[in-house]
């Protein structure tokens, strides 16, 4: 859709102002984690599963060695933070939230059109009499991502005890005891990270107080997206207590350089697992930055063609949120320009953009 700006008699057709890839500030910094790690597992699964010994026991050759990537889809991500709010909101047993597929209440019809600006997706607005109860089989997990995302393959879920980190490896190092070489209920979320699903959303909270966990939920779709940017998911985070700043590449083209920025200060990658065309590229020697730090990926492939990760904007980490919008300063969309440029008709236009993609990111979100 285009926007109409009229000035005077003049008419200004301004293009419309979608997403780009890697934008959002709703997406928790845990959720992309996730989604560089289920990235990084598909590049080579034998790697990715070489010290899961007997929880394994379907066997390395079980899985393709190497897989395409999940690439990142706004409609499921919304899907799977609406069940993660939901089940962190409501007490399971020992201070734990609910762990349950369906949910565990009958959704409102128009529970997706309504979260999370009109709701958060916690039962008091989100359910049918406004209450749920865990163990109650309500909606199911396909119907509920289909309220938001049209089509579903899969979903995992996990308690977030600790860090990202753990809670992927949860699923990724379940074991499987001794079932075979096909997915089961003892091996599902390996089995999910590993399959053939192509798009993928993932949710992700922290512990509420009085509770030992919070939720962690990835919600999987089997059909190709229509975007397959070359840098397809990136994060900075600890492992183990090491800091690793990561990025995952897939392209046709070999890559020439992969880096990232921080604060302004640039450091090239090297890869660390997979290949120069299917692989991630990371550094676990930059020191710890300050709180609140700015960063962004670049990825040269060997035609010197560049690819960004997040298209816009820059990821934060160790902040309130993931993502800051270049035309725009915390969650109130202040915008920024120039003394000149606002002394000129085209600058006008700039702020009118600016406030146009904060308005639609606010609809959306």
């Amino acid at each position: 859709m285009r926007a109409l700006i009229t000035v005077g008699i003049a008419m200004v057709i301004l293009p419309s102002f979608a997403y780009g890839y890697g934008e959002g500030a709703d997406i928790p910094e845990g959720a992309r984690v996730i989604h560089l790690l289920t990235n990084e597992a598909r590049t080579n699964t034998k790697e990715a599963l070489a010290n899961c010994g007997e929880a394994c026991s379907e066997g390395l050759d079980c899985h393709p060695e190497v897989l395409e990537p999940v690439y990142w889809d706004d409609d499921l991500f919304r899907a799977a933070q609406f069940h993660a709010n939901m089940l962190n909101a409501i007490n399971g047993s020992d201070k734990t939230p609910c762990m349950q597929h369906n949910s565990p209440c009958t959704l409102k019809s128009n529970a997706a059109d309504r979260f999370p600006g009109r709701c958060d997706g916690t039962p008091g607005c989100a359910c049918e009499g406004g209450k749920a109860e865990c163990g109650t089989q309500g909606t199911t997990a396909g119907a509920r991502v289909k309220m938001f995302a049209g089509s579903y393959s899969a979903e995992n879920l996990a308690s977030t005890s600790s860090t990202p980190y753990g809670a992927f490896m949860l699923w990724l190092h379940e074991n499987a005891k001794g079932d075979g070489c096909e997915w089961s209920m003892n091996n599902g979320h390996r089995f999910n990270i590993l399959g053939k699903s192509r798009r993928v959303g993932v949710g992700y909270t922290d512990a509420r107080e009085g509770m030992y966990y919070g939720i962690t939920a990835q919600d999987f779709d089997g059909i190709a997206p229509e975007e397959t940017p070359a840098l397809t998911a990136g994060a900075g985070y600890k492992e183990k207590g090491t800091l690793w700043f990561k990025a995952h590449y897939f392209s046709k083209t070999s890559a020439q350089k992969v880096s990232v920025t921080i604060d302004g200060v640039q450091t090239e990658l090297v890869r660390t697992r997979g290949t120069d065309m299917n692989g991630v590229y990371g550094s676990n020697s930059i020191a710890e930055p300050p709180e609140c730090a700015e960063y962004f990926f670049e990825a040269t492939d060997q035609s010197g063609v560049v690819t960004r990760f997040p298209t816009t904007g820059v990821l934060l980490y160790a902040c309130d949120h993931s993502w800051r919008d270049d035309h725009a300063s915390g969650s109130d969309c202040s915008l920024h320009a120039s003394g000149t440029m606002q002394k000129s008709l085209l600058g006008l236009f700039g702020i009118l953009a600016g406030f146009l993609v904060c308005v639609r990111r606010r609809r959306r979100s």
